[in-house]
Parts: C-alpha cells; sequence; structure tokens
C-alpha cells in the first residue's frame, strides 16, 4: 500500500482504500485510523471505534442501591399454581 503514515494515521488515497479494504478495516481493528484522500485532500477518516471506559465502582454503586431500594418493596407470597393461571387468563377456550 503506497500510504503515508504519520503516528496512528495514514494517509491514503480513494482507491487504494476500495482495493485493500480488508487489509485496511483489520489495520483499523488494530488501532490505526486512516485519512482518506482524494485530489490532494483529506474526504474522510475511518478510524477505530471508541468506547467510553468501563467504569466498574459506577455500576457496583448502582447495583448496591437498586438492592437498598428492592429491599424495601413489600413482600408478596405468589405460588407457581397462581402464575401458571395467570398466563392464560383471557385466552378463549
Amino acid at each position: 500500500m503506497v500510504a503515508e503514515q504519520v503516528g496512528k494515521r495514514v494517509f491514503s488515497t480513494l482507491d487504494e482504500v476500495k482495493d485493500r479494504f480488508d487489509e485496511v478495516i483489520a489495520r483499523v481493528e488494530n488501532g490505526e485510523s486512516f485519512a482518506i484522500m482524494r485530489e490532494g485532500r483529506v474526504v474522510a477518516e475511518l478510524s477505530p471505534e471508541s468506547k467510553p471506559p468501563f467504569e466498574r465502582e459506577a455500576a457496583e454503586q448502582t447495583q448496591a442501591d437498586f438492592r437498598k431500594e428492592r429491599a424495601t418493596w413489600p413482600k408478596v407470597n405468589i405460588t407457581r399454581a397462581e402464575i401458571l393461571a395467570w398466563r392464560h387468563e383471557g385466552h378463549r377456550v
């Protein structure tokens, strides 16, 4: 591939990207970005998806808050037979 690379950004023509699309996608998956050029100017950018970092502490706090809230819910004694009967309630016989 005839392209100029600056850091993790590769400058390449549209024709080169079209000819080697599978290779380009594989390189993007590995963290590289491609600036796609036409007539000497950048017309598009192809880069890896950016996801926000997972915040474990925030998730654990949310779970703890939910458990605390759920503990205040009223206790209901429902049998399995009642649930199965409700499943068919309103059905035609």
